[in-house]
């Protein structure tokens, strides 16, 4: 739909919103919490006063992130926000301008955003809320559809009617939250006639320590323990020890975890009347931690259970508010175990694992079969650690690497001038040469092999970003890399570059497989971060050419996204395309597991879903920080929908006939007279019935994957299979010949 939304029309969000009435907001300084960190809108240093200096960004293109006077926060899931309008004012509506539709992938709309109003900047009051977590608030608020094209959306709180002399917005944050104006406008009421009701105070502030988390609510887990991240946003400047109290309802306990240096499990723990109140020593820092600190948690209460969980602050004279988040309970149902597809939770150590409370059975439950590692962090001598991780594999977990060839090379010479360009004046480049071939280099290879020999991993995967998107552009000034051309007698720099990579990669590749076949163990299957077909990474890393040697196992495609229904669709595109040019499935796209904004568990299952049945053989992620209890059970979810289809998957080539009415969309794999089907409706609410039209080869049972029923037939040829999603936004189907 915003596709066909002309220029003119998306110039109307730059308008001012003077029609309102008196801008109580206009030239008052905002305070922030954290302070905005994205570099190209905090130039001039005039961010907190851009949201209320009058000037809206008026480029056709919309991309305010490229303009000082807006204001921008980078991967910041948490943003407290604070106007003083200098004494008590009537407010009838309150108005701010966002970027959204996703130009790039990360940049889009706030998850959230609450008004809170207060007269002494100590007490605050919810008076208006957006959430994409309750449903129809996209149409209610009249936010355009993210396609790939930016606009800025005034998110408008109107008919207010309350008071106050503080206004603050607390707002879920995204890959980039930006924003170029903030409106107050004053109302024509009596403000001392305004009332606030108990149950509407929140903790709010942006000058003292404030305890949240990262989503509306929570899912806590019934079965196993699951992680839940908690956030310190904090601008005093001053680093202290807190007291972090955490009144769980009872059934509910914390079993492990860290905040703020300190274990969970060590902190004292005193049994209420209505459940338990941890009280855990910590240390604030004195500025904004996201996350401060991860808590284990399980909730020992049927599933379908709702009920609450509340926590503050405490630190000398001061305490903080208390934050009271709703709770829902669920069952994670134990997986199968996929045999040949690697599920794994990617940037994750064998540390976390091990400190995981029965971590082993839960990454079997949730239907993990690969567990992540990095080698090069585990310790050398806790041999406990070792030992774990061959139980693992003892128990038929696979085991990932994940490493930062030649980053740690820099790293442990740093300041060596050899590692990088060497310029005719004597001066060198800031970025590692890719001709130098000297003792570092020996010695990191030698590094990554004898870790890989020691740990014996199915997989490595590696996180090679030695320079930007534009390459090592010093290498044509470099004298060592001209000498190195000029001996190569490559014909251009081009093609010289990417010989550099293959030869590196060549390198790196030999040593490991050596090393680990020496120490008795299987050869390694290796891939790259981002490292795709039909493209040259950096421009030095020729996929095409290194997979056909067989030099590389698989492709990993990279999303950073908050998983909006856009999103969802990206990467299952993403992983289509690679599909289409490699001659198996050989897919290990990287998602986000929050970063980039929360999402909700069925957006996981489906942007997997759209991963596995676009050609992808198994998952990625990029971090670690953000896991918790729902994106858990949606992986599980995904997981327990491709479990019994996995061979069409791994074994079969890309199914294109199939088609759907938009929004609507289906994908699927082939393999013989078996088809494996996706059908989605990612936009809107549930229930909707999808009408597929779809080639079949021969006489079929349908049957729901997730389910195991079989739910109709169709005979051989063009027929139209209806498609009922309910619970779920999209459906895998098992067209199983007969």
């Amino acid at each position: 739909m915003l596709r066909l939304i002309s220029l003119p029309l998306l110039c109307l969000f730059c308008l001012p919103l003077s029609a309102q009435g008196e801008d109580l907001a206009a030239g008052r300084p905002c305070a922030f919490a954290p302070v905005p960190n994205y570099a190209l809108t905090a130039e001039g240093g005039t961010d907190s006063a851009d949201l209320t200096d009058g000037r809206v960004v008026e480029r056709p293109d919309q991309h305010i992130w490229f303009e000082s006077h807006a204001v921008g926060w980078s991967y910041v899931p948490l943003i407290n926000v604070r106007l003083d309008l200098g004494e008590v004012q009537p407010i009838s509506e309150v108005v701010m301008r966002f970027l959204g539709g996703s130009a790039q992938p990360g940049l889009d709309f706030p998850g959230f955003v609450r008004v809170l109003v207060s007269d002494d900047d100590a007490t605050y009051y919810l008076v208006g809320e957006y959430s994409k977590w309750r449903q129809g608030d996209d149409a209610r608020y009249g936010i355009p559809v993210t396609a790939g094209q930016a606009w800025v959306h005034p998110l408008r709180f109107a008919d207010l009617r309350t008071r106050g002399r503080y206004v603050g917005l607390a707002i879920g944050g995204t890959a980039l939250t930006c924003s170029d104006e903030l409106y107050v406008y004053r109302g024509d009421h009596d403000p001392a006639a305004v009332g606030f009701a108990p149950e509407q105070a929140l903790d709010f502030s942006v000058s003292r320590p404030q305890v949240a988390f990262v989503k509306p609510t929570l899912v806590l887990t019934s079965n196993i323990a699951t992680p839940q991240p908690i956030v310190l946003l904090d601008e005093s400047g001053k680093g202290q020890a807190v007291s972090l109290h955490i009144q769980t309802p009872a059934g509910v306990e914390i079993v492990a975890g860290r905040v703020g240096g300190t274990a969970v499990p060590d902190a004292a723990a005193e049994t209420t009347a209505d459940g338990a109140h941890y009280s855990v020593a910590a240390q604030a820092p004195g500025t904004t931690a996201m996350p401060w600190g991860k808590l284990m948690m399980q909730a020992r209460l049927p599933a379908g259970t709702q009920t609450t969980l509340r926590c503050w602050l405490e630190w000398g004279e001061g305490k903080s508010g208390v934050v009271t988040i709703p709770v829902t309970v669920e069952e994670i149902a134990p997986a199968p175990r996929c045999k040949r597809m690697m599920m794994a939770l990617g940037w994750w150590s064998m540390e976390d694992t091990r400190a995981w409370p029965e971590g082993l059975r839960a990454a079997e439950i949730i239907g993990l079969n690969t567990l992540s590692t990095f080698a090069h962090w585990m310790d050398k001598q806790d041999q406990g650690l070792w030992d774990f991780a061959d139980q693992a594999r003892q128990q038929g977990f696979r085991l990932l690497n994940v490493d930062s060839p030649w980053h740690h090379m820099l790293s442990r010479h740093e300041g060596d001038p050899t590692l990088f360009c060497q310029f005719a004046d004597g001066t060198t480049g800031k970025h590692f040469c890719p001709s130098y071939r000297g003792p570092a280099y020996a010695e990191e290879l030698k590094r990554v092999a004898d870790e890989c020999a020691r740990l014996r991993p199915d997989c490595l995967s590696a996180d090679v970003e030695l320079w930007s998107w534009t390459g090592p552009v010093d290498a044509e000034k470099c004298t060592r890399c001209q000498a190195d051309k000029l001996k190569s007698g490559i014909a251009t720099w081009e093609e010289w570059k990417l010989a550099k990579g293959y030869e590196m990669w060549k390198d790196l590749h030999t040593a490991v497989q050596e090393a680990v076949q020496a120490g008795g163990g299987r050869p390694v299957e290796m891939g790259a971060y981002d490292w795709r077909p039909a493209k040259s990474y950096q421009f030095t890393w020729p996929f095409d050419r290194l997979y056909q040697d067989k030099l590389l196992g698989n492709s990993q495609a990279s999303t950073y996204t908050p998983l909006l229904p856009y999103h969802i669709e990206l990467v299952g595109d993403r992983a289509r395309e690679d599909r289409a040019h490699l001659p198996r499935t050989e897919g290990l796209p990287w998602l986000t597991p929050g970063d980039a904004g929360a999402f909700t568990a069925e957006a996981l299952r489906c942007a997997m879903l759209e991963c596995f049945l676009n050609g992808s053989r198994g998952i990625h992620f990029w971090s670690s920080r953000y896991w918790d209890g729902e994106y858990l059970l949606g992986y599980n979810e995904a997981v327990r929908t491709v479990a019994a289809i996995e061979d069409i998957i791994v074994d079969g080539d890309l199914y294109g006939e199939a088609a759907v009415e938009r929004p609507a969309r289906v994908s699927g794999m082939r393999r013989g007279d078996d088809i494996a089907l996706l059908v989605g409706h990612y936009y809107g609410s549930n229930p909707v019935t999808v009408q597929v039209t779809l080639d079949v080869p021969a006489a079929s049972d349908v049957v729901d994957t997730e389910s195991g029923q079989t739910i109709g037939e169709l005979a051989a040829g063009t027929q139209t299979l209806a498609v009922k999603l309910e619970e779920h936004r999209s459906r895998v189907l098992w067209v199983r010949g007969r």
